[in-house]
C-alpha cells in the first residue's frame, strides 16, 4: 500500500477523533448542568477536571495546573510526534500513537480554553464510582494499550 494513502488514513482518523471529542465536550458543557442517569451503570455529568487522567492531581492550584499542562502533557505530546513519524517511516502501525495524540491534543485544547478538561462519562456500580472521563480519555487509554501491545509483539 502507498505510504501517502496510509498517512492520509492516519490523518483522517486523527481529525475524526478530535472532532468527535470536541463535539461531545461542547455538548456536555452546554447540556449536562445536572446528572443524567442512563441506566444503573452509566450516567452523564459535567466535571471540570484540572488534574490528569481520572482526576489525579486535581488540587494542584493554578501554578501546578500550568506546570502540569506545559511541562508534562505538552512535552509528552511533542516527544510522541517524532516517535510516531519514525515508526511510520519504518512502516510500523501507528494507530496507538494516533489515538494518544488525538485524545491528548483535544484535552490540551480544553486546558487552554477552559483551564480544565471537560469530563462527562460516569461509570458506577452501587456506591462505587469510576472517575469521570471523556471520549479523548478512551482513545488515550486505548492508544497506550496498543502501543504497549505493539512493543511486546514487534520484533
Amino acid at each position: 500500500m502507498n505510504k501517502a494513502i496510509i498517512k492520509n488514513k492516519y490523518f483522517l482518523v486523527f481529525i475524526y477523533i478530535l472532532i468527535i471529542d470536541r463535539f461531545c465536550k461542547a455538548w456536555a458543557y452546554k447540556n449536562l448542568l445536572i446528572e443524567h442517569k442512563i441506566n444503573d451503570f452509566l450516567s452523564l455529568k459535567l466535571v471540570m477536571n484540572r488534574g490528569i487522567s481520572w482526576g489525579l492531581l486535581n488540587k494542584l492550584g493554578v501554578f501546578g495546573f500550568w506546570i502540569l499542562n506545559i511541562f508534562i502533557i505538552c512535552l509528552v505530546v511533542f516527544l510522541l510526534i517524532p516517535y510516531a513519524h519514525a515508526r511510520w517511516t519504518l512502516r510500523r502501525s501507528i494507530w496507538g500513537e494516533i489515538f494518544v495524540l488525538s485524545g491528548a491534543i483535544s484535552n490540551i485544547i480544553d486546558r487552554f480554553y477552559y483551564n480544565a478538561v471537560i469530563d462527562f462519562i460516569s461509570l458506577h456500580w452501587g456506591t462505587f464510582y469510576w472517575p469521570t472521563f471523556n471520549i479523548a480519555d478512551i482513545f488515550v487509554v486505548t492508544g497506550v494499550s496498543l502501543m504497549f501491545f505493539n512493543g511486546i509483539t514487534e520484533k
